[in-house]
């Protein structure tokens, strides 16, 4: 755990170099990097001492995904333990972490430090969005990137995910490093950006493959095409995304394009004889995925309310057997009121004081893909929310910022407030 250190300190260095950073933002960093260190040996202690036999090279994790990552980054390294076969759903991850296990040895501590890694660099990449698309003068941008970075931490699910083995916080960087790929592109190629584009496609790859033609679509979104030679350099970005989609294609075996736009059901299909862990929702639905595609789209407000609901605050003690660290993905009331603040941003940009095009172009960019995630799998998987932290959040940090000494947003944030505490009533009657 020492060298967790080394890149944090070289993380929090790089943050304070830039012209936005403040003293909140790195006390801010600083909290989190202790807080996803400790999530972690608390994880680790569970995998490898309670469940485990005190090995660090073989814990015993029973969240499927994360299990199907292990035994397929132990079998890329020739260490795959007998009888366990390669599985699908995390084959790419599985290599990823493989080529981890190469460079700092068989511990499962290795891949769950750089997800926290990577939850930490994304943080500060939604300040460094938040200030690039916010405008306005230094000192503003200067607030709304704190204010992002500040927000961004108080994610619990988002932060939780850091200390488990999937591959949302690798893939939220991925975003994250592609939005600033498209902003650095505003104004030229340089060594950074061709860095972190490279970086981003790389892990992108690996994570999930099709996620590529929606970074490019982000790309898109923020290009300069008002200016001949700016719109040369984001359709050269584009064009690199794009590659890296078709390369990932033809070397390995990507889930097939048509699923990834028109799921089969299997976010909702449990074994047979299980109980199924979204019991009331099928009650509700009874078979989303046999509904038609006009039906799909009437019930977008629904689904996308559910995506943005849960994990539900009392279901904390449900999947402890994952990690007791997931424990933190359950407090969700700091993602509710961010979340209300980015709904109040929206439906500012209809009146006066409206926010920059390019920051309303990135966050339209982020609801469109969380709408999207919703339809395909009718708002069940929330965690496929996670990636998008660094489109919706500097949204509502410009909220805070620009917005909240209106009388209309504190009513606004009363009212959600009220609303959030009956409908979450309901649901737990529902539910329990």
């Amino acid at each position: 755990m020492c060298g967790w250190l080394v890149p944090v300190f070289a993380l929090l260095a790089a943050y304070r170099r830039q012209p936005w950073s403040s003293d909140a933002g790195s006390w801010t960093l600083l909290v989190v990097s202790v807080v996803l260190a400790l999530g972690i040996i608390l994880n680790c202690h569970y995998y490898i001492c309670v469940r485990g036999d005190g090995n660090p090279g073989a814990p015993s994790l029973v969240n499927v995904d994360a299990s199907n990552a292990w035994n397929n980054a132990l079998a890329s390294i020739g260490e795959q333990p007998p009888g366990v076969p390669e599985s699908w759903p995390a084959k790419e991850y599985g290599l990823f972490v493989g080529l981890l296990l190469r460079l700092f040895g068989t511990d499962i501590c290795v891949p769950l430090l750089f997800n926290a890694f990577c939850a930490l660099a994304t943080i500060v990449l939604t300040g460094a969005v938040a200030c690039g698309c916010s405008g306005g003068s230094a000192s503003e941008r200067r607030r709304v990137a704190t204010c992002a970075i500040v927000m961004a931490s108080t994610l619990c699910y988002f932060i939780a995910s850091g200390m488990l083995l999937i591959k949302d916080c690798p893939l939220a960087l991925a975003v994250a490093l592609a939005a600033w790929c498209g902003l650095r592109a505003r104004r030229g190629f340089d060594a950074a950006l061709v860095a972190a584009l490279a970086v981003s496609v790389v892990i992108t790859v690996y994570c999930r493959p099709n996620y590529l033609l929606a970074e490019a679509a982000i790309v898109a979104a923020l290009g300069a095409w008002t200016d001949r030679a700016g719109a040369r350099r984001t359709i050269a970005v584009v064009v690199f995304v794009l590659a890296g989609w078709l390369v990932a294609h033809a070397v390995f075996p990507v889930v097939p394009f048509e699923r990834f736009v028109d799921s089969t059901g299997r976010a909702l299909s449990d074994d047979p004889g299980e109980i199924s862990q979204h019991s009331f929702y099928m009650r509700l639905f009874h078979d989303y995925y046999a509904f038609s595609f006009a039906e799909h789209c009437l019930l977008l407000p629904v689904t996308a309310a559910i995506q943005f609901l849960i994990p539900l605050p009392w279901t904390w003690d449900k999947y402890l057997m994952f990690g007791p660290a997931i424990a933190l993905a359950h407090f969700s009331f700091c993602r509710y009121a961010v979340g209300a603040a980015a709904m109040y941003y929206l439906g500012a940009q209809f009146g006066r004081g409206r926010s920059s095009t390019l920051l309303l172009r990135l966050f339209v960019a982020g609801v469109a893909l969380y709408l999207a995630t919703a339809f395909q799998f009718g708002g069940t998987v929330s965690r496929y929310g996670i990636p998008l932290v660094s489109l919706l959040v500097p949204g509502a940090a410009y909220a805070w910022c620009s917005y909240r000494r209106r009388r209309s947003f504190v009513v606004w944030m009363c009212l959600f407030a009220t609303a959030m505490a009956v409908l979450l009533s309901v649901c737990y009657y529902l539910t329990i």
